[in-house]
Formats: C-alpha cells, sequence, structure tokens
C-alpha cells in the first residue's frame, strides 16, 4: 500500500513507539513517567515496553490491513462507477481521454487495478502542468477505455454468466497467456485463418458479419507479402516485392471481424477453445466506424495476416498516404486501408 503504510501491511518500531505514546492523553503520559521511577524492578517496565511493542506489531498491523482492505474496496467500487457512468453518459471520446486512466480492471474478481495516476498524484511537480504531460503521454490507452466499456457493459451480462469465461484476466488465466505469449508463437496457415473466420460468423450470425458468408480465403493484402519470424518482436510482416510510395498495401474491408458488444466478442473467445485465443487478446482493438457516431464503437480482430504487422501507426512505411487515400474516400479512407509511405524494397518489414 502506499500513503505511508508499509506494503506488507507492518509498522516500523519508530512508529509503534510514536503510534503507543499517541493513545495515552498528555497528563496520562506525564504520571507513567513518574510512576515509572518508583518501580521496584526495572524488569517490569522492560516487560511492560515489550508488550506494547507486541501490541503494535499486531493489533495495528491488524489495523492496518483494515484500512488496507477499506482502501480496496474503495478502488474497486469506484471503478463499478466509473463503468456506470460511462454507460450513463455515453461514450465521449475527449472525456476518456481526459477523465480515466486504469487498465484492464478485473471487476469480477476484485483483485488489484493497477492506476498509474497514484504515482502521478504523488510526484512534487506542479499538478497542473504536468496533468498535460501525463494525459499526452496516455493517449495510447483510450483504446484500453474502449475495449473495456464493451467488455463491461452496463446490463451486466458478463458476470451473470457461470458457464463462461469473463474477464480479459479469466482468459489470461484459464489458457495461460503469459507463458504462451512468451514462446514463439507459429505462423498461421490459411486453415487457422478459416477457422477464426467460420467461429467469428458463428459466434455473431451471418447476417451480423462484417467479412464475407460463406467465409472466404481471401486476404487483405493488395501486394505480395511474406510473414516470418522477426529478432525482436515476434511475427512480422515483410514485403515479398518492391512497392511504390502510395500504394494500398492492406485493407481492412476483406477479413475485419466487427463485434458490436462485449458478449458477442466475448462468446467468440469462448468458442475458440485453444491457445488462438492468447493471439486474439492482443490482437484485437477498438475503433468508431463514424467519428461522429458514439455508438458505432466495435471490437474489431483482423483475420489475416494483417494481424502480424507490428508498428502499424504511420509513423514508418506503412500507413496513411493523404494523396492516395483520395482514390479510396468511398472505400473507408484511412480508417480502413494502408499504404506505402515511401518506396518500400523487396525483403523489408512492413
Amino acid at each position: 500500500m502506499r500513503n505511508g503504510v508499509n506494503v506488507d501491511g507492518k509498522i516500523s518500531s519508530d512508529e509503534i513507539k510514536n503510534t503507543s505514546l499517541a493513545i495515552i492523553s498528555p497528563r496520562s503520559r506525564s504520571q507513567s513517567r513518574g510512576w515509572s521511577l518508583f518501580l521496584p524492578n526495572r524488569a517490569i517496565l522492560l516487560t511492560l515496553t515489550a508488550f506494547l511493542a507486541l501490541l503494535g506489531e499486531y493489533g495495528m498491523s491488524d489495523a492496518a490491513n483494515v484500512a488496507n482492505m477499506t482502501s480496496q474496496d474503495g478502488k474497486v467500487g469506484y471503478e463499478v462507477d466509473t463503468c456506470e457512468d460511462m454507460n450513463e453518459d455515453g461514450l465521449n471520446y475527449e472525456r476518456l481521454k481526459r477523465r480515466f486512466n486504469f487498465l484492464e480492471p478485473d471487476i469480477a474478481t476484485g483483485s488489484e487495478v493497477f492506476d498509474s495516476r497514484e504515482d502521478w498524484n504523488n510526484e512534487d511537480e506542479d499538478e497542473d502542468e504536468e496533468s498535460d504531460a501525463f494525459y499526452d503521454y496516455q493517449y495510447d490507452e483510450d483504446e484500453d477505455e474502449l475495449q473495456h466499456r464493451l467488455l463491461y457493459p452496463s446490463d451486466g451480462d458478463c458476470f451473470n454468466s457461470d458457464h463462461e469465461l469473463c474477464t480479459r484476466s479469466d482468459f489470461f488465466d484459464a489458457y495461460d497467456c503469459d507463458t504462451v505469449l512468451s514462446q514463439p508463437r507459429p505462423i498461421h496457415n490459411e486453415s487457422t485463418w478459416m477457422l477464426l473466420r467460420g467461429a467469428y460468423i458463428a459466434s455473431v450470425g451471418a447476417e451480423n458479419a462484417s467479412i464475407q458468408y460463406p467465409a472466404s480465403t481471401k486476404s487483405g493484402y493488395q501486394v505480395a507479402v511474406i510473414v516470418q519470424e522477426t529478432k525482436m518482436a515476434g511475427r512480422g510482416v515483410y514485403a515479398a516485392e518492391d512497392i511504390a510510395k502510395g500504394t494500398r498495401i492492406w485493407t481492412s474491408r476483406v477479413q475485419s471481424a466487427h463485434f458490436k458488444t462485449g458478449q458477442s466478442y466475448r462468446h467468440f473467445l469462448n468458442s475458440m477453445g485453444n491457445d488462438l485465443v492468447c493471439d486474439l487478446l492482443i490482437w484485437c482493438y477498438p475503433i468508431f466506424l463514424d467519428d461522429n457516431d458514439e455508438s458505432s464503437v466495435r471490437i474489431a480482430c483482423d483475420l489475416d495476416e494483417g494481424s502480424f504487422v507490428n508498428h502499424a501507426d504511420g509513423t514508418n512505411n506503412f500507413g496513411c498516404d493523404t494523396e492516395a487515400v483520395k482514390e479510396f474516400e468511398h472505400e473507408g479512407g484511412c480508417k480502413e486501408n494502408y499504404f506505402a509511405m515511401r518506396d518500400i524494397m523487396e525483403g523489408e518489414e512492413l
């Protein structure tokens, strides 16, 4: 715990001494000191001192633990209120960016949640200046907030089910994803992609699916690419030919699976039953289909080799070319298409 209480719930000997004296009134403390001068044996005084220390070590430790529990309960309660606020007020992207900063809270189990606001609030720098810097730094975590909203809906369907995994930590624990993802993962072949596409269509229904039904083997790549292991970032996508600047490389319009609700997303994950779940948990991301419509938020999972691209954020060779995209505005523009930001040589990673 923070705020002056030791992490293990214990209190130092100086704290014990100060606490023991604090619970005695000034007059009583004076009388105690005067009375101790007439003790026939100093052993009695030592025994009393040891007793007070023992009382402080155990009694105060219990009190600290109670305080810890109260603080933790309040923390989880705050997060539940946060979810309710998000659903009552509606999803406001700017409000999310400015208001929240928790990461994937496991509300169902009440486990402790990492909240970097505590570290931020404990800094000695000017609060206003740090606030701006903090939110600029945390901008990317807005995606976690959007995904959180879908994974923890207000209707409580996630928490009323006792036969399906519910929270992200449920899935990570059930499939031992920490171990799975720490080891080299396979480069999926076409049969695996078809399995994922079929499971998606089955989970949401053909009429609600954002990909072709029946599932096709077509990829979203518009150029020749190859997937292989990278030295530092696991699987990656490499150009299998020279690609000219402005060329459309990949589109999400072919195999990007969209989930409108957390329930449908969780049902899809539960239907897999193997460690592909671990891949999906790190691949899938939240999007707005329409920036002006908050109800258009979806969880998207690219069920082709597009999921293997590392750092597809427009800062390297793969992103949104503002000139080339004009030809594809009627096909989703930069929201659904990625282009060569410069000439790319065969063998370069995208």
